[in-house]
């Protein structure tokens, strides 16, 4: 009978949670590059670009969204996740990956006539099939880069993002500056691409071996159906909204919710990368110690959920405001439904580690038993509400939220052990920190709508002050009501850096 665990097993433990710690700098740092090369460039792109071409965009970014999950079928994920064999079953996920790349291209590039069609937009032939060349290049990326996640290799990891993504997004704005409208984006995604191969052969510590093991094969493909189901239901709830927008409403509509919806969330995910980088690879080391991985995910929600409450809703109040000092007038349609967007990123990040805790312990298809009654509900919504109007559509598409977090909250204390009061705990403080700071930022809106600003410089300076202030006041609430915040805060920021924190 065992009483309690070894050293090793001690030893083991706390090296995972370091090295986690540790690579949260370079997780963050791999994150705002992929951001940078994808909704930071969506976001800079709109100083040349109009909503019609971000409609044309829009439309082909949605179908290599879900062409993209079916090309990974889970097989990143099962890289990560395994810990027995680990080589083989690298190797055999690589040629898997490699050959359905190239499957899925030639299925893309047959069908681009049948999805123009359905979008009622012929302009969508050429981009759709240019851009679908990402399928391939991406085909020999995925696992090298999920092995780099495994072995905590985040630093090379980083590099490879942030040059590919610089590479990108150079790319992509010197195009539309020249006037290439949607091109410019396709320009941009593909050299990003290729680039980050090109480095990946440099800096991948191995090399694939063609290992070809039908029982390896069916290992992954067991573990990955499961992922690959909840990917592809996943792209309903998250691109499915851009689709049916574009199909009812146009591409001009298409273009102005995708702007509006990539400037909330990228505003919300970003800062939270640094834990969200590394949950998956965490949590996989930790599955065979539950109170660990029970303690780290209740840490990790707890600490996103402090930032994306207080985020959400000062975006909500500020997003208007900020539209309207850096956008040109064409984009004016923003202001009514970024503060609807922002609310809804900010709370449907509290259940955002839920996926891959759920992965981590081996059983991925729970995911799917959220998904599968939510859908039920949301797709119709989904359909109904595009047809009368952007506005109304994204009030429906928002409150998805409210649907999905009873079956997330449920299967979480299922699974996990968790105290059935466990997210009230969470949230509370956030929340109550959170309504304090909103009446001190509502008044600065006020004041600004008051005040005849010479230019959009001294605005902007003015709305970050307010932003700065709002901050503050949150900052000094959370220490108020819950005392260890400020203290759990300054110690991941501390340990990330490589840095003896002051409470160690």
């Amino acid at each position: 009978m065992r009483c309690g665990k070894n050293v090793f097993e001690l030893n083991e433990i706390q090296f995972v949670k370091e090295k986690a710690i540790q690579s949260g700098k370079w997780a963050l740092i791999a994150r705002v590059s992929q951001v940078l090369g994808g909704s930071i460039m969506l976001i800079i792109l709109p100083f040349w670009l109009a909503p019609d071409d971000f409609g044309i965009i829009t439309m082909f970014t949605s179908v290599l969204a879900l062409v993209m999950i079916l090309q990974q079928a889970g097989l990143m994920e099962a890289t990560v996740q395994r810990e027995q064999d680990i080589e083989t079953v690298r190797d055999a996920a690589f040629w898997l990956s490699a050959l359905i790349s190239l499957a899925l291209y030639l299925i893309v590039y047959s069908s681009a006539p049948f999805l123009s069609n359905f979008f009622g937009d012929f302009r969508l032939i050429p981009p759709l099939r240019i851009a679908s060349l990402q399928i391939i290049l991406l085909g020999f990326s995925n696992i090298p880069l999920a092995w780099m996640q495994r072995q905590f290799q985040y630093r090379s990891y980083a590099l490879i993002h942030f040059t590919s993504s610089l590479v990108m997004m150079g790319i992509a704005i010197v195009f539309a500056i020249r006037g290439a409208g949607y091109w410019a984006y396709i320009a941009g995604i593909l050299s990003g691409a290729a680039t980050r191969l090109i480095l990946l052969v440099f800096y991948i510590d191995w090399r694939p071996r063609f290992r070809f093991k039908i029982y390896w094969w069916e290992v992954i493909i067991k573990f990955s159906g499961f992922v690959l189901l909840e990917m592809v239901f996943g792209w309903l709830l998250v691109w499915f909204d851009n689709v049916v927008v574009a199909k009812h409403l146009g591409s001009e509509a298409a273009g102005i919710y995708s702007l509006a919806f990539n400037f909330a969330t990228m505003a919300i995910s970003l800062p939270i990368s640094a834990i969200t980088g590394v949950t998956l690879s965490t949590f996989s080391r930790l599955q065979n110690d539950m109170d660990s991985l029970r303690s780290t995910y209740l840490k990790g929600t707890g600490l996103i959920t402090s930032y994306a409450i207080p985020a959400g809703i000062g975006l909500s109040l500020v997003g208007p405001a900020l539209v309207n000092t850096i956008y040109p007038g064409r984009w004016d349609s923003l202001r009514s439904i970024l503060p609807i967007l922002a609310l809804y990123a900010g709370f449907g990040h509290i259940w955002i580690l839920n996926t891959d805790v759920f992965k981590a312990i081996g059983k991925p298809e729970i995911m799917l038993k959220i998904y599968i009654p939510v859908l039920s509900i949301v797709l119709p919504v989904y359909w109904w509400s595009s047809q009368i109007g952007l506005f109304e559509f994204t009030i429906a598409r928002s409150l998805i939220v409210l649907v999905g977090a009873l079956p997330h909250t449920y299967f979480a204390i299922r699974n996990l052990g968790l105290d059935k009061n466990y997210l009230y705990h969470i949230v509370r403080a956030p929340l109550i920190s959170s309504g304090i700071m909103a009446l001190f930022v509502w008044a600065g809106i006020k004041i600004c709508n008051q005040i005849s600003f010479p230019n959009n410089g001294i605005q902007l300076v003015y709305l970050a002050g307010v932003i700065a202030i709002g901050g503050i006041i949150y900052w000094l609430t959370m220490g108020r009501i819950a005392s260890d915040f400020p203290r759990r805060v300054t110690d991941l920021y501390c340990r990330s850096m490589g840095i003896v924190g002051p409470h160690e």
